[in-house]
């Protein structure tokens, strides 16, 4: 649970000590593939990051804030930027195409799918499905391929991530539920995927993702912190 305002971090440390919930990172990596290099290095396109952060109520609705928003947004791309120049292969900005063309709507339209697929995924990562075997075969479609005839690239980068922070009213309902009633309720949580696709086919050859009670990515030093848990392993 994270706290926005100084004034009640007394309050949601002791509703924190009260009730049995966990603020650890919870990740879960799938390699799917490994790459085929050839002699040049392989490009990723990275694409626009789907980032909304909120602010909890009292009641427990969330109410993006879109100041917060640009700011992790900015976070995070310095930081997947950051974990790029130490690998091998090179990190290709996105070139927005032109507004209402048909490139621009295929864009919109495979970010808005990965959000979809990549939370199936991150179902099956925490409840696996007996037909998959363990194994995930997942894919964006063949529609990622005009990516690559675009802009040449080998795979693209996909980011998904939500991010919540209670506010002072949502820290107190939730110390009076705890010690009045014994009841837990939620407070700001931290979620998150990312995807590496093969352009050439649409399939998803890797996949990670991150869910806990902590982290702040309106700082560039936690959005840091989040990127390399997000990106742990991720291909070279």
């Amino acid at each position: 649970m994270r706290i926005q305002s100084r004034s009640v971090r007394g309050i949601a440390f002791l509703c924190c000590s009260m009730l049995v919930l966990s603020g650890c990172v919870t990740t879960h990596i799938r390699n799917i593939e490994k790459f085929e290099r050839g002699p040049k290095p392989l490009s990723v396109l990275f694409m626009p990051i789907d980032v909304e952060l909120s602010e909890q109520g009292a009641s427990g609705i969330l109410e993006p804030k879109a100041a917060w928003t640009e700011k992790a947004k900015i976070n995070l791309e310095t930081g997947i930027k950051d974990v790029f120049s130490g690998k091998k292969s090179e990190l290709l900005p996105y070139a927005e195409p032109s507004p209402g063309s048909d490139n621009a709507r295929l864009h919109t339209q495979l970010i808005k799918l990965h959000s979809a697929v990549g939370t199936e995924m991150l179902f099956q990562s925490i409840q696996p499905l007996p037909t998959k075997e363990g194994k995930l075969t997942w894919t964006l479609g063949p529609g990622v391929k005009k990516l690559r005839e675009t802009t040449k690239a080998d795979y693209a980068l996909f980011v998904y991530m939500r991010d919540s922070y209670a506010s002072a009213g949502r820290a107190a309902t939730i110390f009076v539920a705890a010690l009045v009633f014994g009841v837990g309720l939620p407070g700001g949580q931290q979620l998150g995927f990312a995807s590496l696709v093969d352009l050439r086919t649409g399939k998803v050859v890797w996949f990670n993702r991150v869910t806990r009670g902590t982290g702040d990515l309106r700082t560039p030093e936690e959005a840091q912190e989040t990127v390399k848990v997000l990106m742990k392993e991720l291909p070279s």
